[in-house]
């Protein structure tokens, strides 16, 4: 990117002692190709494994590309991506964290020309392949949908968007309500705010690849965190949009509560 020239695109990159998985997640950003000017924002919680060591390195490296933010101290993940967002620049911003890393090398080529097309849309993803770290479970593409466009309402259903895929249109003054910082999610909080604006674009093609481990911020949380979780997601949802959604919100509680049966199990 030129010096003085604005980027199209920034990746919004948030970590926390992803020293093990970083220069991938950096150098899968910096292998793409298409001429698209960008800039990544990474922005790192106070990590004590070397990661710090890490972002210092690449901003050194390249210092018209990777604008870094350290934290003198951990706030937390949501906080920290909520703050991140304020420091990118681009036209649109495409979200990756730390310990995830990008598939193809025109994703970023391919994504931005899908939003350039469609300026009713407010965001693109694809899909994601999964794969455990440390575990003996076969990788798995997600998700698989038939259609191409989605709205408010087929989100309220579930999250379906891989963070490591999606870009978004962005604007300055967008701006997180204060209660997003307290709830355990932020990029389902994140879609949502955009499918207010307009619908998403999904594009049928692996575009990322999202490691599951044993500190990852949501992998880390037992199925029961993560169902309270889900429930606090849904009664905040029913307080901040409009009653017209009442009955989605209802029918994604019901979801949870009976996961909830499952897991205690029958007779108990």
């Amino acid at each position: 990117m030129a010096n003085g020239c604005l980027p199209r695109v920034s990746v919004l990159m948030v970590t926390y002692n992803h020293a093990d998985y970083l220069i991938q997640a950096v150098e899968s950003v910096l292998s793409q190709e298409g001429g698209i000017p960008f800039e990544i924002v990474l922005a790192d919680d106070c990590s004590t494994d070397g990661t710090q060591e890490i972002v210092a390195t690449y901003n050194r490296k390249y210092p018209l590309i990777v604008r870094s933010i350290v934290r003198e101290r951990n706030i937390g993940f949501q906080r920290n991506f909520i703050d991140a967002l304020k420091h990118c620049r681009g036209e649109y911003v495409a979200t990756l964290d730390g310990d995830d890393y990008w598939l193809r090398v025109d994703k970023m080529e391919k994504q931005t020309a899908m939003l350039d097309r469609n300026p009713d849309h407010t965001l693109c993803f694809g899909r994601s392949l999964e794969f455990y770290e440390g575990r003996d479970i076969p990788p798995r593409v997600s998700p698989i949908l038939g259609a191409t466009e989605f709205t408010l309402e087929h989100l309220l259903r579930w999250d379906f968007i891989p963070a490591c895929t999606a870009m978004f249109r962005f604007v300055p003054q967008f701006e997180f309500p204060l209660w997003a910082a307290d709830l355990p999610m932020t990029d389902w909080v994140l879609w949502v705010l955009l499918a207010e604006r307009g619908n998403i674009l999904h594009m049928p093609t692996v575009l990322g690849a999202y490691r599951k481990h044993a500190k990852g911020v949501w992998t880390s949380k037992s199925v029961n965190k993560q169902i309270e979780a889900d429930e606090t997601f849904y009664q905040v949802m029913r307080g901040y949009l409009p009653h017209d959604y009442a009955e989605v919100i209802d029918q994604g509680l019901a979801r949870l509560q009976k996961r909830r049966m499952r897991l205690i199990g029958p007779g108990l």
